[in-house]
């Protein structure tokens, strides 16, 4: 078989002979082929995806977030929304009119549930005025370790500050936890909640079936990242008060 330089001209595939690997690996770096370089320089960014995404996967349970923004940025189908068809059978592709449309349907499905006859409740509380949660200041510790443990890059409400900013102010200093704290004691003062806090970004999320149906989506409210700490200060209190004083019945189930 005929060879020239080390090249079997018969083959496929180019092969080397050992006299000339030798060579070529005593050659100084600068004077490699630009080929070879190009194929290390994907052989590791290859290796750099592979650790990266394993990284992923093993932080998936606390960090899954990243794990689905990764899957999603792989598939050749993006999730859009619409267009969608009126009560007249006419096919809507403005965003503006989709949304109001979506806004209306949303409303309609919404349950307003009546007030003005509950039952009566009977008192199971034993214990005097001293043992009830009549007051309660909220320290700013507890603000600064909820802060600590809220999720990175939560998607932010409707005042626009999402939770990669709070943890990262929760972790310079501490006087974002004193301000966080005396806002919301004086909300439990005055009995108030800021009229921002009640806003919410909703967005809709397609089901199945299809996409043309408003039927077919689903609200999901995006509200402010501290009304969520504010309200998860409150739930830890209010259940440990009703599990102090076994308020809470057996019989009794959900969230």
């Amino acid at each position: 078989m005929s060879r020239i330089r080390g090249f079997d001209l018969f083959a496929c595939e180019v092969q080397f002979h050992p006299s000339c690997c030798t060579k070529y690996l005593q050659m100084p770096t600068k004077w490699r082929s630009k080929d070879q370089e190009r194929v290390e320089e994907q052989a590791s960014l290859s290796e750099a995806h592979r650790l990266a995404f394993s990284k992923v996967c093993q932080n998936i349970k606390k960090d899954s977030k990243t794990f689905f923004k990764y899957a999603r940025s792989k598939t050749r189908v993006k999730s859009t929304i619409g267009p969608l068809i009126d009560d007249n059978d006419k096919l809507i592709c403005d965003d503006q009119e989709m949304g109001q449309m979506l806004n209306a349907f949303f409303a309609s499905v919404y349950t307003t549930e009546c007030v003005d006859k509950l039952p009566d409740c009977k008192n199971i509380f034993h214990g005097n005025d001293q043992n009830k949660l009549s007051n309660y200041h909220i320290s700013s510790g507890m603000v600064k370790a909820k802060l600590l443990k809220l999720k990175m890059n939560k998607a932010p409400g409707a005042d626009l500050v999402g939770t990669n900013m709070l943890v990262e102010l929760a972790e310079l200093a501490d006087e974002i936890s004193d301000t966080v704290a005396d806002l919301f004691n004086k909300s439990l003062i005055s009995g108030e909640v800021h009229p921002d806090w009640k806003l919410a970004n909703v967005s809709p999320i397609f089901k199945k079936g299809k996409k043309s149906s408003v039927s077919n989506y689903r609200p999901v409210s995006l509200t402010v990242n501290l009304c969520k700490v504010f309200e998860s200060i409150l739930r830890d209190k209010m259940t440990e008060q009703l599990q102090k004083h076994s308020l809470i019945k057996s019989s009794q189930h959900g969230s």
